[in-house]
């Protein structure tokens, strides 16, 4: 089963997947993610990148988390001045 959550801006600071999100009952165990509007880069080990360091997304790239620890240690922030947006649904069993 698969749930959208509300769109992610992702700006200047780093963002995550939203606590209430991933607490939601049942929990989600994978989640699949969709940027659009600017490029990005972001990392899923729990630091938080910034505008240089991290793995570049461009725009259209899909990004698969598949377990739990990549969902609560996703951050993502935009490389340049426009902000991105992150589609995302989140995946449960």
């Amino acid at each position: 089963m698969a749930a959208a959550g509300s769109p992610l801006t992702v700006a200047a600071s780093a963002t995550r997947i939203p606590l209430s999100d991933l607490l939601a009952s049942p929990q989600p165990e994978a989640a699949t993610l969709e940027i659009q509007g600017a490029q990005i880069r972001w990392r899923k080990d729990g630091t938080d990148p910034t505008a240089s360091v991290g793995h570049l997304a461009n725009v259209g790239t899909i990004i698969t988390l598949e377990n739990r620890g990549d969902l609560t240690t996703w951050r993502g922030i935009r490389t340049g001045g426009t902000s991105a947006t992150v589609h995302y649904s989140l995946h449960r069993w």
